[in-house]
């Protein structure tokens, strides 16, 4: 495939302009992109970032991912055809999801953090749901897990480390206007404390967080409103998870209601609440400890 650049802007300064442009199906400045073949000749200089995104979904998709022996050139649309990175997937995706569900399958060994991002914002109407139960075994994804967008995610049979010193960061950090749901055998590896293992700040969002073991982690699920001075809030449901020293378990902030239906502590701290953040046990009681 062609690279598409704006006439007259060198090569270096606009490749990741046009990218995200291109991505996001907006012109750049007056609309005109020109693509280069491989010897520098012009295609065509009349293009529009429309003409190059993907179409709206018209029926739930599913899309592969192999770590061990996929390129992110295939199409992604079976197995043996499979992308290398979540992220080559997710490009491969409309931003227009039309209320359908976009699966992506992980096969193969280890994601790491080089082959692993996920800093999608433009996504929406819909769900994307990464599945990872078939990879392979004692596999997980090394590297931190950013959900945006205006659409539903959900993770399920997922095993995540992080790997950011920075205690502020966290393993999945939840920035949708939507929902966000996991289930399924999922492990949270915190990387010895460094890293809290969820968290919530999207605004207007309701979470479902189910079957997660969360180990070594700084706090094991955190709930904190992005936008609290819009006086928003976050409804966030836990339950059947289990925890492996955490430092503290379940951390409610700012407007936020986090329904905790665990039974045993997810941390040395089971519960925090602070700033107007609220915690109902699974008796219907308002709980801080």
């Amino acid at each position: 495939m062609p690279e598409f650049y704006r006439l007259g802007m060198p090569k270096e300064e606009i490749n990741k302009t046009l990218l995200t442009a291109v991505l996001e199906a907006q012109p750049v400045v007056d609309g005109n992109f020109a693509a280069f073949t491989e010897d520098g000749q012009i295609v065509d200089s009349q293009k529009t970032a429309a003409d190059f995104a993907p179409a709206p979904l018209d029926r739930n998709l599913t899309l592969y991912v192999d770590a061990s022996s996929g390129s992110d050139s295939n199409d992604g649309t079976s197995v043996g055809n499979a992308k290398r990175t979540i992220t080559g997937a997710l490009n491969a995706l409309p931003h227009d999801l039309s209320g359908f569900t976009a699966t992506i399958k992980l096969y193969g060994g280890t994601l790491t953090a080089d082959t692993y991002a996920i800093d999608e914002s433009r996504k929406r109407n819909g769900i994307v749901c990464i599945d990872g139960t078939n990879m392979d075994s004692g596999a997980q994804i090394v590297g931190d897990m950013r959900l945006a967008g205006r659409c539903d995610w959900e993770l399920t049979n997922v095993r995540l480390k992080g790997n950011h010193i920075d205690a502020g960061n966290s393993v999945v950090r939840v920035e949708t206007i939507g929902g966000f749901t996991m289930y399924g055998e999922n492990v949270i590896d915190g990387n010895s404390n460094l890293q809290n293992g969820i968290l919530v700040l999207s605004a207007n969002s309701t979470a479902c967080i189910y079957y997660v073991t969360f180990r070594d982690c700084n706090i094991a699920i955190s709930t904190v409103p992005a936008t609290f001075q819009r006086r928003r809030c976050i409804v966030c449901a836990v339950g059947e998870c289990s925890g492996i020293n955490n430092y503290t378990g379940i951390y409610a902030s700012h407007a936020s209601l986090i329904y905790d239906r665990t039974t045993v502590s997810l941390g040395n701290i089971r519960r925090v609440t602070i700033y107007g953040g609220l915690i109902v046990d699974n008796s219907g009681n308002f709980v801080k400890e």
